[in-house]
């Protein structure tokens, strides 16, 4: 069965303000990962506080309990200076294909804590032969 997964936009990015240097504008991008498949990298929005991908990437999964796992990072410069992780979100396949058009996730951090950022995504069905596994599935939801 294939799912798409579409990254669409990011919102709540905060300017950093840094002492004798100047101040960081988030340069986005996520780390996709559907169950124990690859993880998915897309590009790096630089240098906007709200970033837009617009790119999507075609999954396979066995059911719809499968968890899909967002991790949002910073780009940073240079070996000095280790990417930043703002922090991430799960949701089950199903609650994403039930949400309909697009699902907007709030980022949790590495504490637990919400952080007023968020990303908006949509996942569409790709083999339409998988509805009739999602709807024999209602427990699972």
């Amino acid at each position: 069965q294939k799912i798409r997964l579409t990254a669409h936009s990011g919102r709540g990015f905060k300017l950093r303000s840094r002492k004798f240097r100047k101040d960081d504008i988030p340069d986005v991008y996520l780390k996709i990962q559907v169950g124990d498949e690859d993880v998915w990298k897309t590009s790096v929005v630089k240098n906007d506080m709200t970033p837009a991908w617009y790119e999507a990437k075609i999954f396979f999964v066995e059911d719809c309990s499968k968890v899909i796992r967002v991790e949002v990072w910073d780009h940073n410069k240079g070996k000095l200076d280790p990417d930043t992780f703002y922090g991430s979100f799960e949701v089950l396949v199903s609650k994403f294909l039930m949400a309909g058009e697009c699902l907007d996730m709030e980022i949790i951090d590495e504490d637990g804590d919400n952080t007023g950022m968020f990303i908006t995504m949509q996942c569409d069905l790709e083999d339409f032969g998988f509805v009739n596994d999602i709807l024999s599935r209602k427990s699972v939801w």
